[in-house]
């Protein structure tokens, strides 16, 4: 019943060298969530002691600022269109280029990467 996610948020703000992110942690009761909290916390100590804040603060002012925000959504909407418009003139290109297995499953996906199938 317990759940670890880490989740980054690089790309979606335009901070790659800002390591923007977040680790949600589930837990059944208070207690293991409070040995899992440690644990991460002991994990994070080791590894970088103190993150920098400066792309944190960035995601907070836009994600607080209405115009601000209004046009980020704006400019993920806008990406998203771009990334399906992208996918179907690859599956097309692939069909017209004689391509002989059916990729139609890409542009059914979403996202920047594609879970392809192919073995070799």
């Amino acid at each position: 019943k317990e759940l670890l996610v880490a989740s980054s948020y690089s790309k979606n703000f335009g901070l790659y060298n800002e390591r923007v992110g977040a680790c949600t942690l589930v837990c059944a009761d208070a207690d293991t969530a409070d040995r899992a909290f440690s644990q991460m916390k002991s994990v994070i100590r080791a590894n970088y002691s103190n993150p920098p804040a400066h792309g944190a603060s960035v995601v907070a002012t836009i994600l607080s600022n209405t115009a601000l925000r209004a046009i980020w959504e704006q400019e993920l909407t806008d990406m998203r269109q771009r990334i399906q418009r992208m996918r179907l003139l690859f599956v097309n290109t692939l069909q017209e280029k004689g391509a002989n297995r059916d990729f139609s499953f890409i542009t059914r996906q979403n996202g920047m990467f594609s879970f392809s199938g192919l073995t070799k």
